[in-house]
């Protein structure tokens, strides 16, 4: 009897080191495995979806970010599009003129200087109008005075510039 439960007692034994012990160990080591792709998973989902979104704002903002043309081509275009929005807001020009040019990180500053009269009102028109292009153009420095002492119509001069997103 001590002779068969020492015999079943070393199978149970043997089955456990043999066969069980190692299956569990594999079992443990293919579960770590599983853990480890899915935290790698997740993290490339992460990535992901921050690129769709990264991609979506590069669409958005596409319409700014423009080839830079030579310097004499943006300036020509910065002059045309502050004489067109002087016109729209009924702006006298007195002179317009290219100032400078200016590199940056990744982008490139073209500076205009012009000098306008009208009333207060379509000076404040023109200003906003300005600010508010889509071409990302942005008022500088400005001075406001009156043309003379008992005038409603206000003399300006301001310097403009034009940023260019360099791709």
């Amino acid at each position: 009897m001590i002779l068969y439960g020492t015999a079943a007692v070393l199978g149970v034994v043997l089955v456990d080191r043999l066969v069980l012990g190692p299956i569990g160990g594999k079992l443990a080591s293919l579960s770590a495995a599983i853990g480890e792709e899915e935290a790698a998973i997740r993290q490339s989902l992460h990535v992901l979806v921050q690129k769709n979104r990264i991609l979506a704002e590069g669409k958005e903002f596409a319409g700014y970010s423009v080839e830079a043309k030579n310097p004499e081509e943006e300036m020509t275009t910065l002059l045309r599009e502050l004489e067109s929005t002087a016109e729209q807001s009924s702006v006298s020009l007195i002179y317009v003129k290219p100032a400078s040019t200016k590199e940056e990180k990744g982008t490139r500053k073209y500076l205009a200087s012009l000098e306008c009269e009208a009333q207060m009102e379509q000076v404040a028109g023109f200003f906003h109008a300005i600010e508010s292009s889509p071409r990302l153009l942005k008022i500088e420095r400005f001075q406001i005075v009156p043309k003379s002492r008992d005038s409603s119509i206000a003399r300006c001069s301001l310097t403009v510039s034009k940023t260019v997103v360099v791709r």
